[in-house]
């Protein structure tokens, strides 16, 4: 059992204790973390459903590199979380895009889709997840996603 009841509050206390200011201070000023401890924080901060907070780290993650296919896939969800659809699918799609259309990042922008009421585009993305499931690429992850209909009923 934690001691902490906001889990927010374990993340701030760590980032006070290595001497950083984990959240801002660093913005264009070429960041005292590096680039994967910057979006990790950020996706622990998606974690702990700080996502106004996280939203902002992934920010600037994506201020020093704007290619970092991570970065666009976290802030995605955290989007997703506030209702953003329109800028969740955005993100989203840049992370399909660099990810060269990995099985997570179609998943991640199919779910979106579906929550913004776009039923056809989720759709057209399952079939897609579908087809790599049947090449050897990804074959154990594109089969829990697929598994029966399940997720083609959950969306109609």
């Amino acid at each position: 059992m934690s001691a902490f009841k906001d889990p927010g509050q374990r993340i701030s206390i760590a980032g006070k204790r290595s001497g950083f200011d984990w959240c801002g201070s660093h913005r264009g000023d070429g960041c005292a973390l590096g680039l994967c401890i910057n979006a990790s924080f950020g996706g622990r901060l998606y974690l702990a459903r700080e996502y106004d907070r996280s939203i902002a780290q992934l920010r600037d993650t994506l201020e020093m590199d704007p290619a970092y296919e991570w970065a666009h896939l976290t802030l995605g969800q955290a989007y997703e979380q506030k209702g953003q659809f329109g800028l969740a699918i955005e993100e989203l799609q840049k992370a399909v895009e660099l990810s060269h259309s990995s099985p997570l990042t179609i998943s991640a922008l199919a779910h979106a889709e579906a929550l913004s009421g776009n039923h056809a585009a989720a759709n057209k993305l399952l079939t897609q997840l579908e087809a790599l499931s049947k090449s050897n690429m990804s074959r154990r992850f594109v089969s829990l996603l697929c598994t029966s209909d399940w997720a083609r009923t959950r969306w109609r």
